[in-house]
């Protein structure tokens, strides 16, 4: 029996926080093209909601280009509805990553979900 180096493949996992102003968002596992459906669907419903969000990306393994560009995409539905999306805690193979990408420029990135929070306007209204 020839045993694999890699785990086997995990479905991504997601919890879902309220917090005072925003909704925090924990992916578990990776965020690749098999699991960017989910992802973007639940900030969909955040956006809908009228909630800002913060994804917690320190239990996140892997992203690929496809969640790079889901973050981008759903970013763009918060600013039309005037709200914001903001990125919190990456791991360090996470961090690489959107170094890579230049994410920063575009999307907040905090190194805790406590700072994030405190860049959200006062009381969840838009700004």
């Amino acid at each position: 029996m020839i045993e694999s180096a890699h785990p086997a493949w995990q479905p991504l996992r997601v919890r879902t926080e309220a917090r005072p102003g925003a909704m925090v968002v924990r992916p578990s596992g990776e965020v690749d093209l098999a699991a960017v459906p989910q992802l973007r669907s639940m900030l969909t419903t955040i956006a809908g909601g009228g909630h800002h969000a913060i994804v917690s990306l320190g239990e996140v393994t892997y992203i690929d280009s496809s969640g790079i560009k889901a973050l981008f995409d759903v970013h763009r539905l918060f600013a039309k509805r005037e709200r914001r999306l903001a990125l919190a805690e990456p791991s360090s193979v996470v961090q690489r990553i959107l170094a890579i990408t230049e994410i920063e420029k575009i999307i907040p990135v905090f190194a805790s979900v406590d700072q994030a929070l405190r860049s959200l306007p006062v009381s969840g209204r838009p700004e």
